[in-house]
């Protein structure tokens, strides 16, 4: 776990287990696995009986860096404590609310199709084995307009769709997470 936290760069999630507890007799109770990994790299497993703020903040506790997550405010609480803790926040996430509202009519489909888009060019940049200097540049040039034109589009849907439906709820977690999702193109 320390030479992963050594590092500048993190991936977290967390994810509900039910477990026994010897303790408490005919049922299962809750607990949360917390992964903390790096690309292709190596992935440090923290069990906890809660979903609080308190095992991710001990296990980040010398973390200074890049951590890329979903939106769990947990994450955001910590980030705002820790000016040295930058959040970039999580494209499948965002895309998923897009997915689930696709029913909802053609922008939740066109949203989609440009959220795509971005995978596309990181798609390429892997398929070229990109340094970081060619990823920048190729961001800069391609990644960057989808992302102006896909902030104009859901500023407008936004007007045009009630809030609490899924389109609305996936626009609102998008924007409300804007500067976390677009820090990989700065």
């Amino acid at each position: 776990a320390a030479a992963l936290v050594a590092r500048d760069y993190l991936q977290a999630d967390e994810t509900p287990i039910r477990y026994l507890d010897p303790d408490v007799k005919g049922k299962s109770q809750s607990g949360w696995l917390w992964t903390y990994s790096q690309p292709q790299g190596d992935v440090v497993f923290d069990w906890n009986v809660s979903r609080s703020r308190e095992g991710p903040r001990e296990f980040l506790e010398s973390f200074r860096g890049q951590l890329q997550t979903d939106g769990y405010g947990v994450y955001e609480s910590l980030a705002r404590e820790r000016s040295e803790l930058i959040l970039i926040g999580c494209w499948a996430h965002a895309r998923r609310g897009f997915h689930e509202a696709l029913g909802e009519g053609r922008a939740a489909a066109w949203l989609v199709g440009q959220i795509g888009l971005l995978y596309g060019v990181e798609k390429h940049l892997r398929q070229q084995k990109a340094g970081p200097q060619l990823r920048a540049a190729v961001r800069a040039w391609q990644s960057r307009p989808i992302l102006a034109r896909l902030r104009h589009a859901l500023e407008i849907v936004r007007r045009r769709v009630l809030p609490k439906s899924l389109l609305g709820q996936a626009i609102d977690y998008t924007l409300s997470r804007w500067e976390a999702l677009t820090r990989y193109v700065a």
